[in-house]
């Protein structure tokens, strides 16, 4: 099994590097999706993934309301119920989910125009191996960052649309609610509302903090009336939040210090969108001080933030003060958030099973390779048909808007 090991942080530490000498490789990248998508589909053991296989199988099984057999939110029991009802096991519905992450992952690094080299690499050497545990928080996480492209749109429609992917997600996990906060983008950009907004949020935070015993006290009156997850505001945090904190600043500071030396207009909009969608988050700082669950929320926008610290780096001069502070807070950001999981969490009874604990490598006569096949086959299918769709739906509105010699300059995905 240890190189099962070699090639996956090997290809994570060569695709960093060639994100960090602003290089591209398209091979790299793809071998780098096909090698999370084995690691994250066919894991069979481990924190978490234990679970999810037994409320499969119960929802599967159960004779009476299938809604009542788990604490799960209802857009993921309906699909374990649909799932379920096609004949497919655990493993041939995760193959499905897997593929929409994924799909929606590759689809924002695209839209957004980052070195997908750079953040894949720093993905899977931190955020891929709690994804692949925290099943429901990954599906909603990756929903969110997609549909953060519709807050860039003023129009009623890309509201709408934005609305529906909250909804979307918050049926895989009800902590996506929060983000209906993103519209406050839309109410302004302006530059003294959110420095104001900021000043606000971290004023509440200090606040909350000099009177934390009655904090505390108020949230757990507000929990009484709270079903499911309230016991997301029972325990306590000792000076954890003040970590949370300093990481969150390192994702907002760089990118306001120096995103005024990016020359690119479209990429410096970018930046400070992202930057303007930290400083919403700062609003729900406070909460890190009830239970380190709640600090998901903040970390739920970490690639977002690779991404516009990713953008800062790559269109910067080489060597320019804004690059290198860019490069380094990427590397401080997500180191950060890896520290303070890691002292959460036994990290080698999350990492082990993943690596070892996989159908893919342990071959298992109850396993159904053929179904996995015909079901990976009809995703690539599918994918094929969305991407040609979407091509050809974004080939007619360049051609509409821009004329045919412009489309190579097309935004569209």
């Amino acid at each position: 099994m240890l190189v099962v090991y070699f090639i996956f942080f090997l290809t994570a530490f060569i695709n960093f590097l060639f994100g960090a000498v602003k290089f591209k490789s398209k091979i790299l990248y793809g071998f780098s999706i096909l090698i999370i998508f084995v690691l994250m589909t066919f894991n069979f053991e481990g924190p978490d993934v234990v679970v999810y296989r037994l409320a499969y199988d119960i929802v599967g099984n159960t004779t009476g309301d299938p809604y009542k057999t788990t604490y799960m939110e209802w857009g993921y029991t309906s699909l374990m119920i649909l799932s379920n009802k096609i004949g497919f096991d655990f493993f041939a519905f995760r193959i499905i989910l897997s593929f929409a992450c994924l799909l929606l992952f590759n689809s924002s690094i695209r839209y957004y125009k980052v070195n997908g080299n750079l953040i894949i690499g720093l993905y899977m050497m931190y955020l891929f191996f709690f994804d692949t545990i925290q099943l429901r928080n990954c599906i909603s996480q990756f929903i969110i960052l997609f549909s953060t492209r519709f807050l860039l749109n003023k129009s009623w429609g890309a509201t709408l649309k934005y609305l529906l992917c909250v909804v979307v997600a918050a049926s895989f996990h009800t902590i996506s609610w929060v983000y209906l906060s993103f519209l406050i983008v839309k109410v302004s950009r302006k530059e003294l509302f959110f420095k104001n907004l900021f000043l606000f949020s971290v004023v509440l935070f200090l606040l909350c903090i000099a009177t934390k015993p009655v904090f505390q006290q108020v949230v757990k009156n507000i929990s009484i009336f709270i079903g499911h997850g309230s016991s997301y505001f029972q325990g306590n945090v000792e000076y954890g939040y003040w970590i949370v904190f300093a990481i969150h600043l390192i994702g907002i500071v760089p990118l306001y210090l120096f995103k005024k030396y990016v020359k690119n207009i479209a990429v410096r909009d970018n930046i400070n969108f992202i930057m303007n969608i930290n400083i919403i988050l700062c609003l729900f700082l406070p909460l890190a001080l009830l239970n380190n669950n709640f600090n998901r929320i903040l970390r739920n926008n970490m690639i977002l933030t690779q991404i516009a610290l990713a953008l800062m780096y790559v269109n910067s001069k080489k060597s320019s003060r804004s690059g290198q502070v860019a490069f380094v807070s990427l590397l401080l950001f997500t180191a950060g958030w890896g520290i303070s999981d890691i002292k959460r969490y036994d990290i080698s009874k999350i990492v082990i099973p993943i690596m070892e604990k996989n159908l893919f490598f342990n071959l298992n006569s109850s396993a159904n390779y053929k179904l996995y096949i015909l079901v990976i086959v009809m995703c690539l299918l599918l994918m094929s048909i969305i991407y040609f769709l979407c091509s050809k739906n974004c080939y007619n509105k360049c051609k509409r808007y821009s004329g045919i010699k412009d489309l190579r300059q097309d935004k569209c995905l």
